[in-house]
């Protein structure tokens, strides 16, 4: 069991040298720009947006108001753990405790935005990768 991976390895190693390292890199660039661009019209323009036509505030101002919980959050790439910093960010904005007590641990559970971006992304470079248009 111990040489599993070396196994692996080497039966996957033929289609590996099947491959092209020039358009794998192409495809690999275009992947991250276009993973980094679309993440950022969605943290940068749409959740504002959003935010904006259901509160009617600047998000922001908002933004750096609870910037303790989004800056945690980047720091450990977790949302259970980040969710300590949240509830007490959430208590000091004044939301009632009734909706973050609910709210907060549920988004922490299903907030998969950027795994939602990135993996059409994905799917179209591995394919790409094999000479398959899409």
């Amino acid at each position: 069991i111990k040489l599993a991976p070396f196994g692996v390895f080497f039966l996957i190693l033929p289609n590996l040298m099947k491959l092209d390292i020039t358009a794998i890199g192409v495809n690999l660039g275009m992947l991250i720009g276009g993973t980094l661009a679309t993440m950022s019209i969605h943290v940068l323009i749409i959740l504002p947006a959003l935010f904006f036509a259901f509160t009617r505030r600047n998000p922001y101002a908002y933004w750096l108001k609870i910037s303790p919980a989004w800056i945690t959050a980047w720091g450990c790439a977790s949302s259970a753990a980040t969710l300590p910093v949240t509830l007490r960010v959430a208590r000091e904005q004044g939301i009632a405790k009734t909706v973050y007590k609910f709210t907060l641990p549920l988004g922490c559970l299903i907030n998969m935005d950027g795994t939602a971006i990135y993996f059409p992304m994905a799917v179209v470079f591995l394919a790409s990768t094999q000479g398959i248009t899409l």
